[in-house]
C-alpha cells in the first residue's frame, strides 16, 4: 500500500488544470451489505469541497449509483459534477428517458433476475433507473458465485444489454455502460492537462487502464490493478485528499 502523503505529493506534482475524479462505494464510503446503508466516511465531503474551491482543480464523482442516490443518500453538493449509473447519467444534462423498447427490456430483465435471486438465500435485485443489479453479498460464497456465473452466461450475449461485473454483484444495463467514456468526456469538456482517478472496483479498472501520463491512477483496496498507487481504504483516501488540498493551497498562495 502507498502512504496517503506519498500519493498526495505525486498528485500535487501533476500538471494543472487537473480533473480529480473519484468513485464512491469502497472509495469514499465503506462497502456494506446493503447499498442503502452506505454513508460517506468522516471528512470526505469537506475534503472534496476544499479541492473544488481551488483554482485549476475540477472535482467529479463517478459512480455506478444513480444520480438521485448520490444526491439524496450521500448528500453531494448541487455544484458537484456527478456521473452516475456507470456513465449513463450526468448531472450537467437532462437524463434521457427510457425508450419503449428499453422499458420492455428492463421489465423482462427485472422479472428474470428476481426469479433467479429467489432461489438463492441472501441474493437480491436492486432496481436502478437504467439497470438492474444482482447482489450476492448476503449469500454463501459458493452459491453466490454460481448464481453470478449463471446470470452472466444467460445474459452475456443478450441483445440490448450491457453487463457490468462488480464485487459480489452483476449490474445489467439496457444501454452500453462504462465509466471510461464518461471520464474521457469530462476530460474533453474541461480541457484539463491531467486526470487523476481514484476507485476500488472492477468498473474503475477500465478507467485506470485507460489513463496515460501525466494522468495518475489510484486503486483503493487489494484487487488487482494497473494503477501505480494504492490506498488501503476510504479513510486513507480522505487523508490523501486533505493532504493534497494542503499542498495545493500552499502552492496557490
Amino acid at each position: 500500500m502507498s502512504a496517503p502523503a506519498e500519493v498526495a505529493a505525486a498528485v500535487a506534482s501533476a500538471p494543472r488544470p487537473l480533473l480529480l475524479a473519484v468513485d464512491v462505494d469502497g472509495t469514499l464510503s465503506l462497502i456494506v451489505s446493503h447499498p442503502a446503508d452506505a454513508v460517506l466516511v468522516s471528512g470526505a465531503s469537506e475534503a472534496l469541497a476544499r479541492l473544488a474551491a481551488l483554482d485549476g482543480v475540477t472535482v467529479a464523482v463517478v459512480s455506478g449509483r444513480p444520480l438521485h442516490e448520490l444526491r439524496e443518500q450521500f448528500g453531494f453538493r448541487l455544484d458537484t459534477r456527478l456521473i452516475g449509473s456507470h456513465g449513463l447519467e450526468d448531472s450537467s444534462v437532462t437524463t434521457a428517458h427510457l425508450s419503449p423498447a428499453e422499458e420492455a427490456r428492463m421489465e423482462a430483465l427485472r422479472s428474470e433476475l428476481d426469479a433467479m435471486a429467489a432461489g438463492v438465500p441472501g441474493a437480491w435485485v436492486e432496481n436502478k433507473p437504467l439497470s438492474e443489479v444482482l447482489h450476492v453479498r448476503g449469500a454463501s460464497e459458493a452459491a453466490g458465485d454460481a448464481l453470478l456465473a449463471e446470470a452472466e452466461a444467460r445474459l452475456r450475449d443478450r441483445p440490448g444489454l450491457s453487463l457490468v461485473p462488480g464485487q459480489r454483484g452483476l449490474e445489467v444495463a439496457v444501454r452500453a455502460a462504462s465509466k471510461l467514456p464518461a471520464v474521457e468526456r469530462l476530460r474533453a469538456q474541461t480541457g484539463v492537462a491531467a486526470v487523476v482517478y481514484i476507485g476500488d472496483d472492477m468498473t474503475d479498472e477500465t478507467v485506470l487502464s485507460g489513463l496515460q501520463p501525466p494522468d495518475i491512477g489510484v486503486k483503493v483496496g487489494d484487487l488487482p490493478s494497473v494503477a501505480p498507487y494504492r490506498l488501503d481504504g476510504p479513510a486513507d483516501v480522505v487523508q490523501m485528499l486533505d493532504g493534497l488540498a494542503d499542498i495545493l493551497s500552499r502552492v496557490s498562495r
